[in-house]
């Protein structure tokens, strides 16, 4: 009897795979046939959310070995809309997604990666705001937690780093910041001005990782960090990105009209 799963042709393909291999799996080979049905919606959902016609110019082998192992390997849902999201981006602008990051992600339990999106909530490009601690010990991210993220190689160690931003232009401060769904633009008269503060800083594997994974930003981490950009005496104003590019996600193609935050009357 045969396990007939969705999967097309197409990634089966481009990936290297003869159809037996990701069509079917036979009941009663265990272990195997369950590598086979994980891998099959792995494929199923990244061909899903495409919207283009994958192509197997450009892919490097190593990536495609590496990249089936782990796949086959994960039974989590979570963990599979990860594998998803990773290929979907390898596909669209291959190289993007370094090989590094699919061995880190292979390694992750359920778990870890539980335990790495309440940090990948906070995330930005390759940082997080490092507000004070009791803050992110009420997040489940204590001293030990974040040590745990260091050893899977998600988080850089050290402490006591800073992230300094220029202006993006000449005659007065303005930067950009992408958080999530979200553009903070950050604004002072003088153009001489530099914006700082402390951040933990993610791994490559990291930073890939937790732009894979699908969250929303999270409102009240934002107003915190917006505050102490205020601190500093910068206006800031946010709005919902609504397109991105779908080759290069740090472009984004359209958002909302940006809206200043402005500090709470106290009554």
């Amino acid at each position: 009897m045969t396990l007939r799963t969705p999967v097309t042709d197409t990634l089966s393909s481009v990936l290297g795979m003869p159809k037996a291999a990701a069509g079917a799996a036979q009941l009663g080979e265990g272990a195997q046939a369950m590598r086979q049905r994980n891998l099959a919606a792995v494929l199923d959902s990244a061909e899903a959310g495409l919207g283009m016609r994958p192509t197997e110019a450009g892919l490097d082998p190593n990536w495609v070995l590496t990249f089936v192992a782990g796949a086959e390997a994960c039974a989590d849902l979570q963990g599979q809309a990860i594998w998803s999201a990773l290929l979907r981006q390898e596909l669209r602008r291959p190289g993007a997604v370094a090989v590094q990051t699919l061995r880190v992600l292979s390694e992750l339990s359920a778990a870890d990666l539980a335990l790495f999106g309440r940090l990948a909530a906070m995330t930005s490009n390759d940082f997080v705001c490092k507000l004070d601690e009791t803050y992110f010990n009420d997040h489940g991210l204590d001293a030990t937690a974040l040590a745990t993220l260091e050893e899977l190689r998600l988080v850089r160690p050290g402490d006591g780093r800073v992230k300094s931003f220029n202006s993006q232009e000449t005659d007065r401060f303005v930067v950009h910041i992408l958080y999530r769904d979200r553009v903070l633009r950050v604004e002072h008269g003088m153009a001489g001005r530099v914006l700082s503060f402390p951040v933990l800083r993610l791994t490559r594997a990291g930073q890939q990782i937790a732009a894979a994974m699908p969250l929303d930003h999270d409102h009240d981490y934002m107003m915190r960090m917006i505050a102490l950009i205020r601190a500093q005496g910068f206006r800031v104003a946010n709005a919902a990105i609504l397109q991105r590019d779908s080759r290069d996600p740090s472009i984004v193609l359209s958002h909302a009209g940006f809206i200043e935050v402005l500090p709470l009357r106290r009554a």
